[in-house]
């Protein structure tokens, strides 16, 4: 019978993986040239693509492998919510503002190097019985960028939903509900690969369903608003 590690990897992670690529196809298809679709499919596709690396370690036990693809994994999960805050800029200030603000370059920027400084932690990753673990530092400094990020892009949403007429406010809502359940597991992956609390980590399991809602909902709660807003 499957563990619920096991049915985690080779059940619910494919499952998103496969959900969140076609979704990134989806959005990309509404309008190639806008930056927030843009912004949007590489969201997608970086956690989607991320998750399948967690897959293949498992399926190949090695341990140098399991460091690479797990470090490879919350690098693109990284960049999948950097491009998050930056689809929600875009809703926010409009495409041509985002496009020539030096401050939101600033920020890309600072989160590009925080994700460079992460990957050079010494013994951020290490591996017990084929599993990959966090250190206490890779993993604080992980769970300050992702919660940084995703609490900002929810701080943001909160502002936009203001300005929506009722029908856009109720569809943006399912937005940034969707963001909050991502939130919630993602923080939880945190504290499990540290390993604080080995005695409920088949919680930590079944929270990553909420990764497949919150994905739904984000992808059904997107708007556009017009530039002249």
């Amino acid at each position: 019978m499957l563990q619920v590690r096991e049915i985690t990897i080779f059940v619910i992670f494919p499952i998103v993986a496969v959900l969140f690529i076609i979704l990134g196809a989806l959005i990309l298809r509404r309008d190639k040239r806008y930056l927030a679709n843009q912004a949007y499919t590489i969201f997608f596709w970086s956690v989607g693509i991320g998750l399948l690396f967690n897959v293949i370690y498992v399926i190949f036990p090695e341990e140098n492998l399991i460091i690479a693809f797990n470090l490879t994994t919350t690098e693109l999960v990284n960049a999948g919510f950097a491009s998050l805050l930056l689809a929600t800029l875009v809703i926010y200030k409009g495409e041509k503002i985002v496009q020539e603000s030096i401050q939101i370059k600033i920020i890309m920027l600072g989160i590009a190097i925080a994700c460079v400084i992460l990957g050079l932690i010494p013994g951020g990753i290490y591996v017990i019985m084929n599993d990959a673990l966090w250190s206490v530092a890779f993993g604080t400094m992980e769970l300050i960028l992702t919660q940084g990020i995703l609490l900002a892009c929810v701080v943001i949403s909160l502002t936009i939903i203001k300005d929506l007429g009722p029908e856009m406010k109720r569809k943006f809502l399912l937005y940034i509900i969707g963001i909050v359940f991502l939130n919630i597991t993602f923080f939880g992956t945190a504290i499990d690969n540290m390993n604080f609390f080995p005695e409920i980590h088949d919680v930590f399991s079944y929270l990553n369903i909420l990764v497949i809602i919150g994905t739904i909902l984000i992808y059904f709660g997107i708007v556009r608003r017009t530039e002249s807003h």
